[in-house]
């Protein structure tokens, strides 16, 4: 594929739009990216996993990146859900900061809690148990970024082999295959957060109406 590619030119950009419209993304297409992100993020390590599997081969260099991507997949799926479940209890502030999954899914899972009481917490306990595994591996979202630390220590030290089928796990904690999962949660909240506005666009509808006729 590179031999047919052509000598680089002043002409070239990175970052603009093709003649081959398949291959345009369009960004900035919903009015809030999160879920959009987040998405993307997982999708491209289940890809990468995809490709392990299929071929069995480079499992020594996408392990970084798809891990990475999972985690990253999980703390803004987090950070999300936390959001949407203040609002569903009409409770104040945005979404969390930081990049500690073990103490944002802390704050998330009581939220849960809180927006269905009546639900078992087993579940939950199983997302937790793996988030905080995630998080001793990875506390600071670096580990799989770069080999080495801040303090030029080696980032997964004492680590030498990873079956990425294990990454089935992880594939539990994100995906669709039961209604704990964080994928699941994900869908579920975010209908809730859509209930609220269609709510409030009723009632901005209804004012509309009233200031309308009132004229």
């Amino acid at each position: 594929m590179a031999e047919d590619l052509e000598p680089l030119s002043r002409e070239d950009r990175l970052f603009t739009k093709g003649d081959d419209w398949s291959n345009n993304a369009c960004l900035n297409s919903t009015a809030d990216g999160w879920g959009t992100y987040s998405h993307g993020y997982k999708r491209a390590a289940d890809l990468l996993i995809e490709h392990v599997e299929r071929t069995s081969s480079d499992q020594n260099a996408v392990v970084y990146p798809a891990l990475f991507l999972y985690r990253q997949y999980i703390e803004l799926a987090t950070k999300d859900i936390t959001y949407t479940a203040r609002r569903l209890l009409a409770r104040a502030g945005g979404r969390p900061r930081g990049h500690d999954i073990r103490r944002l899914w802390a704050d998330c899972r009581q939220l849960l809690i809180e927006v269905s009481p009546d639900e078992p917490v087993n579940d939950l306990d199983e997302l937790t148990r793996l988030i905080a595994e995630f998080a001793d591996v990875d506390p600071g979202a670096q580990a799989f970024r770069y080999p080495v630390d801040s303090r030029g220590r080696p980032s997964l030290e004492g680590m030498r082999l990873l079956n990425l089928r294990s990454i089935t796990y992880v594939q539990r904690l994100l995906g669709h295959s039961n209604p704990s999962t964080l994928l699941s949660i994900y869908s579920w909240v975010t209908k809730g957060e859509a209930d609220i506005a269609t709510t409030e666009f009723e009632t901005w509808l209804g004012e509309e109406a009233r200031a309308l006729y009132a004229a």
